[in-house]
């Protein structure tokens, strides 16, 4: 397992542990489903080249790609505005 996606899945995890109002959502769901699908295809992409079979480095790009669309979706989760409930006011804390 490659560093950067290990970190990936601790930032996606710390996110939706912070958020839970997102993390109950289908596209969290999603989100993660697409980036866990992306990152098996580019380590068999890149696995496949390293062995010497070209095929594998469209296989990786194809990858890469699947990965940047769930890494727009994650960033579409953390910059949407998040709905407020029916019937929950918001409360003024006083700053010290």
């Amino acid at each position: 397992m490659r560093a950067s996606s290990l970190s990936f899945r601790i930032l996606f995890g710390v996110y939706y542990k912070l958020h839970p109002a997102v993390d109950v959502g289908r596209l969290a769901l999603l989100q993660v489903g697409v980036w866990t699908a992306g990152t098996v295809v580019v380590t068999i992409g890149v696995t496949m080249f390293y062995l010497g079979h070209q095929v594998g480095d469209p296989i990786a790009a194809v990858g890469s790609i699947i990965v940047l669309a769930a890494m727009i979706l994650f960033a579409f989760l953390v910059f949407r505005p998040v709905p407020v409930e029916r019937g929950a006011t918001a409360q003024a804390i006083a700053a010290e």
